[in-house]
Order: C-alpha cells, then structure tokens, then sequence
C-alpha cells in the first residue's frame, strides 16, 4: 500500500475510535474508503490491507473485521466503481465529449461531464441515465433499471445497466453513452426556468436593469416584446449618449446569448441600423 494513504488511513482510524462511537466510527471510516475510490484507485490489491487496518482500527480481532468486511464496510465500496479496464474504456469512449468526473450517488459512483450526470457505476456495473427516448430506447432493448435500497426499500430508477454485448462493441456503446448523455443535457436545458429580473438575463447587469426601469421596461417579457432597437431608442431620449455596445447588449439579451456570440446577420443589420441614426 501507497506510504501515503496508508498514513492517512492510519489517521483516519485513530480520529475514528477517540472521537467516535464504535457505530460512527464505522460511518467514518466508510467515508473515507468512498472518498478513496472515487480517486479511482486500483481495487483489489488494498483489499486485504484494509482488512487488517480495519481490525487494527476497531481494536478488534480478525473474525470481528472480516465480518464488518462482508457487511460492506469495505466490500460495498471496493466493489461500488467499474474495473480498472471497463473504467478506461468508458473514459476512453467518452474523451470527445469532455472530462469524466466522478462523485458519490445513490450508493455508488455518478459519472458526469460538465455538470451532466449521464450514467452511474455500482457493484462493478455501468447503468446509463433514461431520458426522454433514450429510455425509450434501453427499455425496447432490454437494459435492466438499477434497484437501489433507500432505507431498505427498493426504488427503480431512470439508470438502465450496460450489458456485455454491449462492452464487446466500442462503437454503439460510444452511441448509447452520447444519447444519455444528450438527452440529459437537453432535459436539464428544458427545466431551466425563465430568468425572473432584467439583470440575469445575459449581457444584463443591475445598472441596465435600473435605467430600463426608468423608461417603463420592468419585466423580461416587456423588454422581448418590444425588441432591442426600440428598446434603444426609448433609453436614447432618457439619456442622450448611447453606445452601440448597449444595442448590441439588448439584443444578446433577448436571443439569450452573450453579445460575443450574437448571430453575425443580426449583428451587421444592428450596426447598420445604428449608423443610420448618426
């Protein structure tokens, strides 16, 4: 075992039996392990070492840690994330679409790229998330949805499991990953709700929201029905220095983008009908 973690573990086991009832000492010490393999750390070879510091920690003899090993103090945890070798096939699978983070979830390990939680490892399986027709999909093909005990009662989630065939061909696995993965992001996208001040909407900061209250213009509907141009010539008679910045600000923000990535047509007829005004 790592020096390191072995320190650690040490440290871990100690804070766990001084501060520490024997039945949060174990919360504690499972804790850590969940911690540990979320680092993705190989498995199987620390097994046996936590076996023994685990009795070491408990004060306990061997039979005692074994027994705790099979309640899955450890065991549940070891077992939590894929191999070694299907981990980096899915982090291989997945590179083109981002980095591969990982966290603690429904007693196993969720798997996300950029904030998107697609898929789900538990006892050693990969469970992919079901969103709109892609669970359509992994119910048509047979996938099995992931039990997961929630104080003991068992509730089916949307997390259909990757069978074997499946692992055998890279291609259609990469295909299956990237619908979950997409039909999650356009859920998430569909749920988002409309911005409720003038101010969250992009390009739009409390100074703008103020001077857009001075000129009648309170809410985000307001200002989209009456569109950016006219929206600009309103505050032009409150104020009479204007920047094509501010136009162009407007209309990011009724689009919903960042000025920087407004659309190049929309951009040129803005400038040119403000060249016009001059």
């Amino acid at each position: 075992m790592d020096a390191c973690i072995f320190i650690q573990y040490s440290v871990v086991c100690l804070k766990a039996r001084v501060f520490f009832s024997k039945r949060f000492a174990k919360i504690y010490i499972k804790q850590f392990f969940s911690n540990l393999m979320i680092g993705r750390l190989e498995q199987i070879e620390y097994g046996f070492n936590y076996l023994f510091l685990l009795s070491i920690s408990l004060m306990a003899n061997m039979d005692i840690a074994y027994k705790i090993f099979n309640q899955d103090i450890i065991h549940g945890v070891i077992k939590m994330i894929l191999s070694g070798t299907r981990f980096d096939q899915l982090e291989h699978s997945v590179s083109s679409l981002g980095k591969l983070k990982k966290k603690s979830q429904f007693g196993g390990v969720g798997l996300s790229i950029d904030g998107v939680l697609f898929a789900l490892s538990s006892e050693g399986e990969l469970y992919l998330r079901g969103n709109s027709h892609a669970e359509v999909l992994f119910k048509v093909i047979g996938m099995e949805k992931f039990i997961y005990l929630k104080r003991g009662i068992p509730v089916a989630l949307r997390y259909y499991r990757v069978g074997e065939s499946l692992w055998q061909d890279q291609k259609q696995l990469f295909e299956y990953i990237n619908l979950a993965y997409q039909c999650t992001l356009a859920d998430i996208i569909s749920r988002q709700k409309i911005p409720l001040r003038l101010k969250d909407l992009p390009n739009l900061g409390i100074v703008l929201e103020r001077q857009l209250w001075k000129i009648g213009i309170s809410k985000v509907e307001e200002l989209r029905v009456l569109g950016a141009k006219a929206t600009y010539l309103k505050l032009q008679r409150n104020r009479k220095k204007m920047s094509v910045n501010v136009l162009l600000a407007l209309a990011g923000a009724i689009e919903g983008c960042h000025v920087a990535v407004l659309p190049e047509k929309l951009r040129h007829d803005l400038l040119l009908w403000h060249k016009e005004l001059e």
